[in-house]
């Protein structure tokens, strides 16, 4: 491969299809030979996020599998809220490993990729031969919805989830879409402590028109439907 890549993937034979699954098209990214190891990724990240532990895999000697989810990168976007929900990504999932010929699979997941991945083994246990993942533990089904939940424990401080729900931040985000996940800035970092965040917040990152690709191979872009859907899932 001529492209760069993070963590030096490019020595790792990166290999890039896509994927009909579920109603869909998925973009991938698979490298190395061996037992299928599948790693969905958190928010707002792609397939490169899982850089380290692909080449740890492919050294193992597995074959790795790391999609951009619905609505990032070059996967596609539906614009459906629903659409995100947790039901619907662990069928993704579900039509991957039927892509890949697997009866049981391995998932691995890293922040909101947890939550597909303990819903995916939850919803289809018999599919699924091992599960693990970083940084989000299985949490169960509560007494209540997630959204309620972060509301009452936040209060009237930011948080991302909540702040998505709102037309405000939906046409921030619609106004360029990539900006604000492509950089770290001292600007774009303030809506975190902010209280609350506003519009403003998102448009003073100055990454709008320097900011590199950080998802090389993929185009970079988080659907906003997928934002507003961070925290939605079908009780």
């Amino acid at each position: 491969m001529d492209q760069k890549l993070p963590y030096g993937l490019e020595n790792y034979g990166i290999r890039f299809r896509t994927q009909a699954c579920n109603g869909i098209h998925l973009n991938l990214a698979e490298a190395g030979e061996g037992p299928p190891v599948f790693l969905l990724h958190g928010f707002p990240e792609c397939w490169a996020s899982w850089g380290p532990q692909i080449k740890f895999l492919v050294d193992k000697g597995y074959k790795v599998v790391a999609p951009d989810m619905r609505g990032y990168g070059d996967s596609d976007a539906p614009e459906d809220v629903a659409a995100y929900d947790t039901v619907e990504l662990a069928a993704d999932v579900i039509g991957l490993l039927d892509a890949y010929d697997q009866q049981q699979g391995v998932i691995i997941g890293h922040d909101w990729g947890c939550i597909v991945a303990w819903h995916t083994a939850w919803l289809h246990p018999e599919r699924i031969k091992g599960v693990g993942g970083l940084s989000v533990p299985w949490f169960g089904r509560g007494q209540t919805d997630t959204l309620s939940a972060l509301k009452r424990q936040m209060g009237d401080n930011y948080f991302y989830i909540i702040d998505f729900q709102k037309a405000a931040a939906h046409e921030a985000l619609n106004r360029d879409t990539p900006c604000p996940w492509k950089k770290s800035s001292p600007a774009a970092s303030t809506c975190w402590a902010k209280r609350p965040a506003t519009p403003a917040c998102w448009n003073a990152s100055p990454c709008r028109n320097s900011a590199p690709n950080i998802c090389p191979g993929t185009s970079s872009t988080i659907s906003p439907a997928a934002t507003g859907a961070t925290a939605l899932s079908r009780r």
